[in-house]
């Protein structure tokens, strides 16, 4: 297992049955990163080892590797931006923190509402109105107003799950936000051990997430 982009060629049949793209916040240094990278790659790596994922797999397949295509694409963002490419991911981890509002220090002035990045704010009647299930929480809000009426809250991850590309694709669709790292690769380890146990052999875990949401299998 190694941490970083994944070049490989989508053709080549040596590949490992996991592979996880981490973007510059959490490799490396990024100022939007609000991933704190270095729990989180001790955390993937230790879940990895004594899950014996890869073995698992490649178990599961009878093969020692496989395509690309049917390897456990996993993503590590520091921020909702997207650089590892979260929304095609099958299980991503994403850094993010929903700001708290202070509306007594709020002036109405509007300058955030137009750089929200998620629309996720509107000015209407003179007030400020969010829409907390747009939100992301990439806290560019917080930078932006001249009052400071956006506060630090407390850091947490998004957890998504499903994603992939080909000829049907889909987005990963989020199916936590937890605060503890260890609350966090719990569900991770809890997905994939269900994958394992109600999929068939076969079966890409993007297709099977997809499925789960549609009453299937």
């Amino acid at each position: 297992m190694q941490l970083g982009s994944n070049k490989a060629d989508q053709n080549q049949t040596d590949l490992a049955m996991v592979n996880i793209t981490a973007c510059k916040g959490v490799t490396g240094c990024c100022p939007q990163t609000l991933l704190p990278e270095a729990d989180w790659v001790k955390l993937m790596e230790t879940w990895l080892s004594s899950a014996k994922v890869q073995e698992r797999l490649a178990q599961r397949n009878a093969l020692k590797s496989a395509r690309a295509h049917k390897g456990l694409k996993i993503a590590l963002s520091g921020c909702p931006n997207g650089c590892a490419r979260h929304q095609v991911a099958d299980l991503a981890v994403v850094g993010m923190m929903a700001p708290l509002f202070n509306e007594e220090a709020c002036i109405a002035c509007g300058v955030c509402v137009p750089e929200c990045p998620d629309r996720a704010l509107d000015l209407k009647n003179n007030r400020l109105i969010r829409q907390d299930h747009k939100c992301q929480g990439c806290f560019t809000c917080s930078g932006i107003c001249p009052e400071e009426a956006f506060k630090p809250a407390i850091r947490q991850v998004g957890i998504l799950a499903g994603g992939r590309l080909g000829r049907h694709p889909a987005w990963a669709r989020e199916v936590a936000r937890i605060e503890s790292p260890e609350k966090a690769m719990q569900v991770i380890s809890d997905l994939f051990e269900k994958f394992l146990s109600t999929s068939e052999p076969a079966a890409r875990f993007g297709h099977w997430f997809q499925e789960q949401g549609k009453g299937g299998a």
